[in-house]
């Protein structure tokens, strides 16, 4: 098996933190009425989309330490290279709708919880690609816009998606009345 070096770790570690820190920054902007706010009842709430973006990086996760278990034995070519993925993400003139596992319940009461959970998710997701000795290349199940991305290219899709989001987030807030 082959694990991804260390320079790998450290980029896919820069790229979540960098947008950590964009989200963080948006989300400090909001106050708590527009956090809570939702324009109507067919769109989320700025707290909605955190749990949704929450909810899919924990799959995610989740998918690649289950496909880690029994990897392939040559690496998974991507769909999509990084910067088409981020292209294709940050396109908001289409509407997607999530699944239903990635439905926001409305969980987050406050700003504040939520900020703490997101950190606290985006910390455990940080210490495991510190730690992982999965061969990430070699990890792979599809994405049912983008097609098949492996290991590492997932984790750059969570950047990517969440960035969705983050630019949601600001349409919300300029928006907002």
């Amino acid at each position: 098996m082959n694990t991804i070096t260390v320079e790998e770790k450290e980029e896919l570690i820069s790229v979540l933190q960098s947008n950590q820190d964009r989200l963080l920054l948006v989300l400090d902007a909001i106050n708590a009425d527009l956090f809570l706010h939702r324009s109507s009842d067919d769109k989320w709430s700025v707290a909605e989309l955190v749990e949704h973006i929450i909810l899919v990086e924990k799959s995610v996760l989740k998918g690649i330490q289950k496909k880690g278990a029994t990897p392939s034995e040559q690496e998974i070519a991507s769909a999509l290279d990084h910067s088409q993925m981020k292209e294709k993400a940050h396109d908001r003139s289409r509407k997607i709708d999530a699944p239903d596992p990635f439905i926001p319940k409305n969980i987050f009461a406050s700003k504040e919880t939520a900020i703490v959970a997101f950190k606290e998710h985006r910390k455990n997701i940080g210490e495991f690609i510190t730690t992982t000795t999965l061969p990430l290349k070699q990890i792979g199940f599809p994405h049912f816009i983008f097609g098949m991305l492996n290991g590492m290219s997932w984790f750059l899709f969570m950047a990517e998606h969440c960035e969705r989001h983050i630019l949601q987030m600001e349409e919300i807030k300029e928006n907002y009345k």
